[in-house]
C-alpha cells in the first residue's frame, strides 16, 4: 500500500498538507458518518494507517527509505535500471521517465539527424547548451514542459548527464543573426524560470567553469570531507590551474580524525552524531581557522547503503565565508553509495559557484 496515494499527496508534501488531507479524508470515511458501509470503514483504516506513518517524521523517513529500496530492487530484477537511474532520486537527474518514446527520438533528431538535414536546406543551424544543477527532475519538467510541448523554432532537447540536467537549444533561420536572437530570447525565458538554480551556458565541465570563475576573482578554497572521502578535492585538483585557488583539503573520515585533525568538539559528535548540522558547521569553521581560505566547505553524511540511525542519502554541507557559516541539508533518498557521494560533491561545487557569482573576492573572510 502506497501511503502517499492513500492520502492523495505527493512525496514532497509537507506535514501541514498531510494533516489537511488526513482530516478531510478521515471526516469523509469516518464510521460514524458511514454506518454499515464496510468500504468506508476500510478506507478510514487505510487513511489512519497512512497518517500514522507520514505524520511522524521518523516513521516517514524509515518508510521512504524502505520504499525506495523496494523500488530499486524491482528495477534491478526487471533489468530496467541503467546509468540514468543512478540519479533518479536526487536533485540532478532529468530523464528516466521524462524522456521516453517521442521525447527520446526528438533528442536524437536534434543532435544527430537535424544538423545533417540542414546541410541540404537553406539557413544555418545555431545551437546552445544550458546546463543546470540543483533542480529535481519533476520540478524542471513542470517549469519548461509548455515550452517543450509547444516548440517549433528554436527546438528544445533535454538530457541527463552525470548529475546535470542539460537543455539543448537549436534554431535555423536563413539569417544567422535571427537564429541567435531566437536562441537568446528562449534562453532568457528558460533561465528566468530556473532562477534560484545554477544555470551555465556552454559545454565546459562544471569543475572547470567554477575554478575559472574563482581564479578570475581571486577566491581561495579549502575543504574538509567525511562521506566523500576526498572526492571533492580530487576532482578540484584534477583541473589545470587549480593550485592558484585551492589551498588545502582534509579527509576526516572517522570521528577521531574530525576531533584530532580539525579540532571538532568530541562532545558535539557525541551529542548530535557525526552526521549533523552541528558537526558540519564545526568542520567548516575549523578549516577556516587552519587555512584562512576565502571559502571553506565541509561535508558529512551517510553514503550508504546501510541505514545507521540516520538514512542513506542524508548529507550536510557547510560553507564558511566572510565570517558566516551556513549548513545545507541534502537528502537524495538513495541507498546507492556512489550516487550519494557524487551528489554531495556536485552540491559543494554548486554552493561555491553561488558564492563566486555574488561577487565576493579574495582574500580574507573576516
Amino acid at each position: 500500500m502506497n501511503y502517499y496515494e492513500v492520502l492523495g499527496v505527493s512525496e514532497n508534501a509537507d506535514i501541514s498538507e498531510i494533516k489537511k488531507k488526513y482530516r478531510k479524508l478521515a471526516m469523509k470515511y469516518h464510521p460514524d458518518r458511514n454506518s454499515g458501509d464496510e468500504n468506508a470503514t476500510k478506507k478510514f483504516r487505510e487513511v489512519t494507517e497512512a497518517y500514522e506513518v507520514l505524520g511522524d517524521e521518523k516513521k516517514r523517513e524509515e518508510y521512504d527509505y524502505k520504499r525506495k529500496n523496494v523500488q530499486s530492487q524491482r528495477r534491478n530484477k526487471n533489468k530496467k535500471e541503467n546509468v540514468k537511474d543512478e540519479f533518479s532520486q536526487n536533485d540532478f537527474t532529468f530523464g528516466r521517465d521524462f524522456f521516453k518514446s517521442a521525447k527520446e527520438m526528438r533528442g536524437m533528431f536534434e543532435n544527430s539527424l537535424f544538423p545533417v538535414l540542414c546541410k541540404f536546406s537553406k539557413g544555418r543551424v545555431v545551437t546552445r547548451t544550458i546546463r543546470t544543477l540543483g533542480i529535481a527532475e519533476s520540478n524542471l519538467e513542470s517549469k519548461i514542459m509548455d515550452l517543450v510541448e509547444g516548440q517549433k523554432d528554436p527546438t528544445i532537447g533535454t538530457y541527463a548527464k552525470k548529475g546535470e540536467c542539460t537543455i539543448r537549444l537549436a534554431s535555423m533561420h536563413e539569417n544567422e543573426e535571427d537564429s541567435i536572437k531566437a536562441l537568446n530570447d528562449l534562453s532568457d525565458r528558460i533561465k528566468e524560470r530556473l532562477s534560484g538554480y545554477v544555470t551555465i551556458e556552454g559545454d565546459v565541465p562544471l569543475p572547470e567553469y567554477v575554478i575559472e570563475l574563482l581564479i578570475n576573482k581571486g577566491i581561495t578554497v579549502s575543504s574538509a570531507e567525511s562521506c566523500t572521502g576526498g572526492n571533492f578535492a580530487g576532482l578540484f585538483t584534477s583541473v589545470a590551474g587549480a593550485s592558484k585557488v585551492f589551498n588545502r583539503g582534509f579527509v576526516t573520515y572517522s570521528n577521531e580524525a574530525k576531533v584530532e585533525d580539525l579540532g571538532v568538539d568530541a562532545e558535539t559528535i557525541k551529542r548530535y552524531g557525526a552526521v549533523s548540522t552541528q558537526v558540519c558547521k564545526e568542520m567548516a569553521e575549523a578549516v577556516y581557522a587552519k587555512t584562512r581560505s576565502d571559502v571553506c566547505v565541509s561535508v558529512t553524511g551517510v553514503a550508504g547503503p546501510d541505514f545507521c540511525k540516520k538514512p542513506p542519502g542524508l548529507i550536510y554541507i557547510g560553507v564558511h565565508y566572510r565570517g558566516n557559516t551556513e549548513v545545507f541539508e541534502l537528502n537524495t533518498h538513495s541507498a546507492k553509495r556512489n550516487v550519494n557521494r557524487r551528489a554531495a560533491v556536485l552540491h559543494m561545487y554548486k554552493y561555491i559557484y553561488e558564492i563566486a557569482c555574488k561577487g565576493i573576492c579574495g582574500t580574507g573572510n573576516d
